[in-house]
């Protein structure tokens, strides 16, 4: 048997820093280096740097229980294969990806039908972008260049335009709620994975891993993904990939004016065994 080597997260699309609505944007025209507006709507795009923080992934024979408000994931039927008490950082640009740092477990020979991920609430990112039009940021400035500024949404602004074009700030994208106006801490989706058609479901969770009952008390995201194709451990598999996909990694919102506002989009886990 050989040894379960490592994970390796390359690119990944689902949980979304903006809120949820009843139609989700779709990806923004990017005609050579300019980005048509999304006047009025959403679209989303692919940003210049992705961050999160990882706390935890696993595989499943069987559904995780999900959080409550009064109990933590149930897990008995999961491998942790890889944990880290105080966080990964992993860090992702459209050309690189960083490794993950922390403890790394072989799971046991089998099939598993889904996966988990135990995550940092908040999301971190940069853009830079050439509408090709004058625009405004929602953090002042005018022109046809517009980049993400150093600071959180959660203050109210995200963008700032010019003529020339400005240098991206990392900009924090806290994630603390599915819903539009009123509070939702859970969601639902389907995308294609390389694992088949795929269901995943993502938790708001408070530090303590309990569901969380408000935007205030939201620290961390559980999600659990049903595989359309299990992942199979054999004697014969010496590691395994991890890649998010982060290609609508970005939500553009064209206000009216036109005002741009930039807030984190979707991102998918794909998990692939290396034989």
């Amino acid at each position: 048997m050989r040894i379960f080597a490592t994970i390796v997260f390359l690119f990944a699309g689902f949980f979304s820093g903006a809120p949820a609505s009843s139609q989700d944007p779709s990806a923004c025209t990017v005609i050579g280096s300019q980005t048509s507006f999304p006047t009025g709507t959403d679209c989303w795009g692919e940003p210049d740097f992705y961050q999160i923080r990882i706390y935890e992934v696993g595989l499943c024979t069987s559904p995780p229980t999900t959080p409550t408000t009064s109990s933590i994931p149930g897990l008995s039927s999961c491998a942790a294969i890889f944990t880290s008490t105080t966080g990964s950082i992993v860090s992702v640009t459209p050309t690189t990806s960083s490794a993950l740092s922390g403890v790394f477990t072989r799971p046991a020979n089998g099939s598993y039908s889904h996966g988990y991920i135990r995550m940092d609430s908040s999301f971190d990112i940069q853009a830079s972008l050439d509408f090709g039009q004058p625009i405004t940021g929602d953090a002042g400035g005018n022109g046809q260049f517009c980049a993400t500024i150093n600071g959180s949404v959660s203050g109210g602004t995200s963008a700032t335009c010019a003529n020339v074009a400005p240098t991206a700030g990392t900009l924090q994208t806290p994630l603390t709620n599915f819903g539009d106006e009123k509070f939702s801490a859970s969601a639902s989706a389907t995308s294609t994975t390389n694992r088949g058609t795929s269901t995943i479901d993502g938790f708001l969770m408070t530090g303590a891993d309990l569901l969380a009952t408000s935007e205030a008390d939201v620290q961390r995201l559980f999600g659990v993904q049903t595989f359309g194709v299990p992942v199979s451990i054999a004697d014969t598999t010496t590691g395994v990939d991890i890649s998010f996909r982060v290609t609508t990694g970005m939500t553009l919102i064209g206000n009216a004016g036109p005002t741009l506002s930039i807030d984190s989009g979707p991102f998918i886990i794909d998990i692939t065994p290396i034989p």
